[in-house]
Protein backbone atom coordinates (compact mmCIF):
# COMPACT_ATOMS: atom_id res chain seq x y z
CA UNK A 1 0.00 0.00 0.00
CA UNK A 2 1.48 3.35 -0.61
CA UNK A 3 0.71 6.29 0.95
CA UNK A 4 0.14 9.59 -1.24
CA UNK A 5 1.58 13.04 0.54
CA UNK A 6 -0.13 15.64 -2.17
CA UNK A 7 1.05 19.64 -1.80
CA UNK A 8 -2.68 20.80 -1.78
CA UNK A 9 -2.35 24.24 0.18
CA UNK A 10 -1.19 27.35 -0.84
CA UNK A 11 0.68 28.42 2.17
CA UNK A 12 4.50 27.51 1.63
CA UNK A 13 4.13 24.95 4.95
CA UNK A 14 1.61 22.37 5.34
CA UNK A 15 1.44 18.96 7.98
CA UNK A 16 0.81 15.79 6.65
CA UNK A 17 -2.51 14.58 7.84
CA UNK A 18 -1.09 10.80 8.19
CA UNK A 19 2.22 9.59 9.83
CA UNK A 20 4.82 7.44 7.85
CA UNK A 21 6.69 4.38 9.77
CA UNK A 22 9.77 3.67 10.04
CA UNK A 23 10.79 0.31 8.48
CA UNK A 24 8.35 1.06 5.24
CA UNK A 25 10.11 0.00 2.33
CA UNK A 26 9.49 2.49 -1.16
CA UNK A 27 5.81 3.10 0.84
CA UNK A 28 5.33 6.45 0.54
CA UNK A 29 5.32 9.45 -2.24
CA UNK A 30 5.02 13.11 -2.90
CA UNK A 31 2.80 14.45 -6.08
CA UNK A 32 2.81 18.09 -7.17
CA UNK A 33 1.14 19.85 -10.00
CA UNK A 34 3.47 20.20 -12.73
CA UNK A 35 3.53 21.35 -16.43
CA UNK A 36 5.96 20.34 -19.11
CA UNK A 37 9.42 18.70 -18.54
CA UNK A 38 9.51 19.16 -15.26
CA UNK A 39 10.72 17.19 -11.76
CA UNK A 40 10.39 17.21 -8.15
CA UNK A 41 13.24 17.07 -5.57
CA UNK A 42 12.69 16.10 -2.21
CA UNK A 43 15.25 17.47 0.61
CA UNK A 44 14.53 15.58 3.81
CA UNK A 45 15.31 16.93 7.41
CA UNK A 46 15.35 13.64 9.62
CA UNK A 47 15.03 14.50 13.65
CA UNK A 48 18.11 13.41 14.12
CA UNK A 49 19.74 15.78 11.80
CA UNK A 50 20.80 14.46 8.64
CA UNK A 51 19.37 15.15 5.54
CA UNK A 52 18.24 13.10 2.59
CA UNK A 53 17.74 14.14 -0.85
CA UNK A 54 15.83 12.31 -3.79
CA UNK A 55 15.01 13.30 -7.43
CA UNK A 56 12.12 12.06 -8.86
CA UNK A 57 11.24 11.14 -12.66
CA UNK A 58 10.24 13.97 -15.49
CA UNK A 59 6.45 14.47 -14.78
CA UNK A 60 3.49 12.95 -16.48
CA UNK A 61 0.17 13.82 -17.17
CA UNK A 62 0.54 17.32 -15.31
CA UNK A 63 2.28 15.73 -11.97
CA UNK A 64 5.41 14.80 -11.06
CA UNK A 65 6.05 12.54 -8.41
CA UNK A 66 8.95 11.59 -5.80
CA UNK A 67 9.06 8.22 -3.98
CA UNK A 68 10.65 9.18 0.04
CA UNK A 69 13.55 7.34 0.25
CA UNK A 70 13.25 5.04 3.27
CA UNK A 71 16.62 6.54 5.15
CA UNK A 72 14.37 9.90 4.94
CA UNK A 73 11.78 8.63 7.42
CA UNK A 74 13.99 6.00 9.22
CA UNK A 75 14.46 8.14 12.03
CA UNK A 76 11.10 8.45 14.20
CA UNK A 77 9.83 11.68 15.08
CA UNK A 78 9.18 15.00 13.29
CA UNK A 79 10.63 15.04 9.55
CA UNK A 80 10.99 18.04 7.79
CA UNK A 81 10.47 17.46 3.77
CA UNK A 82 11.48 20.37 1.27
CA UNK A 83 9.81 20.21 -2.11
CA UNK A 84 11.38 21.85 -4.63
CA UNK A 85 9.60 21.47 -8.31
CA UNK A 86 12.47 22.71 -11.52
CA UNK A 87 11.31 23.30 -14.55
CA UNK A 88 14.72 22.80 -16.66
CA UNK A 89 17.87 24.52 -14.42
CA UNK A 90 14.88 26.94 -12.85
CA UNK A 91 13.12 26.38 -9.65
CA UNK A 92 9.00 26.99 -10.19
CA UNK A 93 8.55 26.72 -6.62
CA UNK A 94 8.94 25.57 -2.66
CA UNK A 95 7.15 24.05 -0.44
CA UNK A 96 7.78 22.31 3.28
CA UNK A 97 5.57 19.63 4.37
CA UNK A 98 6.09 18.56 8.65
CA UNK A 99 5.10 15.04 8.74
CA UNK A 100 5.57 12.60 12.22
CA UNK A 101 7.62 9.47 11.30
CA UNK A 102 6.53 6.60 13.88
CA UNK A 103 8.47 3.66 15.56
CA UNK A 104 5.94 1.68 14.70
CA UNK A 105 1.66 0.97 14.66
CA UNK A 106 1.28 -0.56 18.02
Amino acid sequence: MQLEIKTVEDSFSAYATRPLVVGDKLAYFVTHEAEGESYLMVTAKRPDGRVVKNIGDMAEGGQAVCFLEPSMYSVPGELQLRLTLFSGNSIVTVREIFVEVLESLK
